[in-house]
């Protein structure tokens, strides 16, 4: 009883399509390109309409691209994975599973076996490096009054102080 009834659901009962309705949805589809072709679909003689089932679906894929780079941070006193621990495995080696099927996203890994440990390229291993805005100063000129201490279109004369720097000449 339950059987019969699963099947009499999924049975597929198409309406009725006519002769009018499928010469529209031709014309709707065929795009002419010239004026003798516009009368090609208008003319068109439909002998007989068998209904069919149809399906449409959706193949869905994914692809996968690895690239390895080569990244400089600080060293925080972790123990790192290094060449002498063991030798590093190929990039494809590395297991990767996504978070999600057949979404876009970036994930980042490290590959073991790969860091290394050296002296830092802008500070030569001293720790600090030079401000290129101030070379070290620690204060930079104000860009308004660029160091004169008055402003002139801040203030009604010129022996009023600058009102973004407050006449220091300069900002921190």
């Amino acid at each position: 009883m339950v059987i019969t009834s699963i099947k009499q659901s999924i049975a597929f009962h198409p309406s009725k399509i006519t002769k009018k309705e499928i010469k529209e949805a031709l014309l709707r589809k065929c795009q002419p390109i010239s004026a003798m072709e516009k009368r090609r679909p208008e003319t068109l003689g439909i002998t007989s309409i068998k209904q069919s089932i149809a399906f449409h679906y959706t193949l869905e894929t994914f692809t996968e691209r690895r690239a390895t780079a080569s990244i400089c941070e600080p060293f925080r006193g972790v123990k790192a994975s290094t060449e002498d621990m063991g030798s590093p495995p190929a990039i494809d080696d590395i297991p990767a599973v996504p978070p999600e099927l057949f979404r876009s996203h970036v994930y980042h890994q490290e590959i073991p076996y790969t860091a290394s440990l050296s002296t830092c390229d802008e500070c030569d291993g001293g720790g600090k490096y030079e401000c290129p805005t101030c070379r070290g100063q620690g204060w930079e000129f104000c860009p308004y009054c660029r160091g004169n201490k008055w402003y002139p279109l801040a203030v009604d004369s010129f022996e009023g102080d600058c009102v973004k720097c407050q006449g220091s000449g300069e900002r921190t």
